[in-house]
Parts: structure tokens; C-alpha cells; sequence
């Protein structure tokens, strides 16, 4: 199962052009030590969270 930035950060690794979405996602699969959890980081202090895919998702985990 691949995870939502693995590709991306995949490509980055390898030293392949990114488009600016894909460098948004690597950034973020880097950033959550290569896991998707599927919810929002409230990673307020990182530049790119404006555009992070699971902003203001929260864990269904939590609200049981």
C-alpha cells in the first residue's frame, strides 16, 4: 500500500524533478517520519502546512 508523499519522496530521493505539489507531499511524508496517519499534524510552525492534505482532519480514533 503505497502512502500519500511516498512516491514524491521516492522521486526526491532518486534526484528527479518534482513538481511544487509533489515536493508539498514528499515534505510532509519526510516530516511524519514516513507514515500517514491520515489526520492533521498541527504542524502550524512548518511553511508548508497551509497546503497539507489532512489539514484540520482529525484522528476518528480519538472521538470514540
Amino acid at each position: 500500500m503505497l502512502l500519500k508523499g511516498q512516491v514524491e519522496y521516492k522521486k526526491f530521493k532518486e534526484g528527479k524533478p518534482l513538481t511544487r505539489k509533489q515536493a508539498m507531499l514528499a515534505q510532509c511524508y519526510m516530516c511524519n517520519g514516513e507514515e500517514e496517519g491520515g489526520v492533521d499534524c498541527q504542524g502550524m510552525s512548518c511553511p508548508l502546512y497551509q497546503y497539507f492534505p489532512y489539514k484540520g482532519r482529525k484522528d476518528s480514533k480519538l472521538e470514540l
